[in-house]
Parts: structure tokens; C-alpha cells; sequence
């Protein structure tokens, strides 16, 4: 396999105003991380909101329209393990 390059995702300064993105991944705890994480973010920052999308199952990648999803509506996107 030869090497493949990638640019990094440009990043907000602020949250103040973004949409903020939360990936469950089906685990056990892991909505609940998330949720708090959540709670926090909007505690420091103006959210405009917070859009939630899961995975299929914990051991696969999140499908394509999943993250798809994710890309067009929010600006950030957090996905964590909770077990």
C-alpha cells in the first residue's frame, strides 16, 4: 500500500454560534459521556445547537450517510467511548 495524504479539518476559534456534533458509537456509556459533554460545552460556549447521530454497531465505522450527515449540519463533531 502506498502512502495517501490528508488535510486537516479547518477548526472553529470559538463554539459560540457552531453546531455541535455528537457520534454515539453504541457502547455502553457512551451517549451518556457524550451528553455531558454536551452539557458542558454549552455551559462555556453560545451553542446553536447540538445534533446527535450513532453508529450501527461499536466495532464497524459509522456509515457513510452517517457522517455525512454530521459534516452538513454541524461544525464540530465529538465522539467518545464510555466504557
Amino acid at each position: 500500500m502506498g502512502a495517501t495524504s490528508a488535510m486537516l479539518a479547518v477548526r472553529p476559534t470559538t463554539l459560540d454560534g457552531c453546531v455541535l456534533g455528537l457520534l454515539d458509537n453504541n457502547k455502553q456509556g457512551g451517549r451518556t459521556l457524550l451528553g455531558e459533554i454536551a452539557r458542558l460545552l454549552g455551559e462555556r460556549f453560545n451553542l446553536r445547537g447540538v445534533v446527535w447521530a450513532s453508529k450501527a454497531e461499536p466495532t464497524t465505522m459509522a456509515q457513510d450517510d452517517v457522517l455525512a450527515g454530521l459534516a452538513r449540519d454541524a461544525a464540530v463533531v465529538v465522539t467518545a467511548i464510555g466504557d
